[in-house]
């Protein structure tokens, strides 16, 4: 037996889906409305509260559905099995990442659980320019207010391929989101709304919602499986059209300063820079010029310590992402490794159904 993990980042979870005991005169239907007559786990019409029952109906259904898939699967005999791997290095935005990648003075022990990986101070991709500083740690005079970090600000990381006859597994570095391996839903430009549960503004809306590319449409495998924190646990994966950085000003010039600089058009939102700011700026501190004071100061504070201080509303991910980065990178690794860069962002077979979205029909 062995379990993987799939696309489990920055998702809509199943917790408030409807149960209820399945029978005949109450089958599954479309899986997530519960059909006229049926009983909830444990008794009575609430399908969403939390019992045991509950958890056993679930466990019972699931067993169910696999055994259902054996029972219709196709053997595969003598299958060709290939494995490949593509590197890659992310920048480390988020500057927690830094301080847990040091090791503690303590003789064999480690300042966190996180062990300590290739980092680059280069702000190149490639192998060949990047300088290793696995010992170096930035120190301050006051290490209790000011911990160590590490001087690298990249990480090498990896996408792994394996294929096994006609199955492909695409064996992704941490959580990512479902539109990254399955695309956006079909009628995802036209009807953005379907998709949203958090009140506006919260993220990136419609057309404004940008990835680069999902992982399925990359690959030709008759059967495609995406395999999340597979290579690696580098945090969530957010694209950078949805990426919020915290924020720090109200610790800096005390509460008000943040609504202060977005009423002036300083940042895009009243708690947090845009990842695309903080990108552009870090790539090229000349761009944090064009901001007078002290707004330049906030913003450079906001993209540095942000993701370690704060987080904005509805963007816990960012606290707990190796950087703005990583979708980016990821994706460029998947198109290596496939050789497909296909940037199409919508997947007209998928439907996208869920709670608040159902199907017309009872699936079949």
């Amino acid at each position: 037996m062995v379990f993987l993990n799939g696309a489990l980042g920055v998702l809509i979870g199943p917790g408030g889906s409807d149960v209820w005991e399945v029978t005949s005169a109450h089958p599954l239907g479309n899986q997530l409305k519960a059909p006229p007559g049926a009983v909830a786990p444990g008794g009575g019409i609430n399908y969403t509260q939390r019992n045991f029952r509950r958890g056993e109906v679930i466990g019972e259904q699931l067993a169910l559905a696999a055994g259902r898939l054996l029972d219709s699967a196709t053997k595969i005999t003598a299958p060709r099995v290939s494995y490949s791997v593509q590197p890659f290095y992310t920048y480390l935005s988020n500057m927690a990442f830094r301080y847990l990648l040091t090791v503690n003075p303590a003789p064999g022990a480690r300042a966190s659980a996180t062990i300590p990986r290739r980092s680059t101070s280069a702000r190149s991709r490639g192998e060949d320019r990047c300088e290793l500083h696995l010992g170096w740690i930035r120190g301050h005079d006051r290490p209790a207010a000011r911990p160590h970090h590490r001087v690298g600000d990249h990480l090498k990381s990896a996408v792994e391929y394996v294929r096994i006859g006609p199955v492909g597994m695409m064996f992704l570095p941490g959580e990512v989101p479902g539109e990254l391996t399955i695309g956006l839903p079909a009628l995802f430009r036209s009807e953005p709304e379907n998709w949203y549960e958090e009140p506006a503004g919260t993220h990136a809306f419609g057309d404004d919602y940008q990835v680069p590319g999902y992982a399925q449409r990359r690959m030709s495998d008759r059967y495609e499986w995406m395999v999340g924190l597979g290579s690696d646990q580098i945090g969530y994966f957010v694209p950078l059209s949805n990426y919020r950085v915290a924020c720090v000003a109200d610790l800096l010039a005390g509460p008000g300063a943040c609504d202060g600089l977005h009423a002036a058009g300083a940042i895009e939102f009243p708690d947090a820079v845009a990842g695309a700011t903080c990108k552009r700026i870090t790539d090229d501190p000349s761009e944090l010029a064009g901001y007078p004071e002290p707004a330049r100061t906030a913003i450079w504070a906001s993209c540095r310590y942000g993701q370690l201080l704060d987080e904005a509303q509805g963007h816990y991910e960012e606290t707990n992402s190796a950087g703005w980065d990583i979708v980016q990178d990821m994706m460029d690794a998947i198109g290596v490794l496939t050789g497909n860069s296909d940037p199409t962002e919508v997947n007209p077979a998928f439907k996208g159904w869920w709670q608040k979205n159902l199907p017309p029909h009872d699936l079949p």
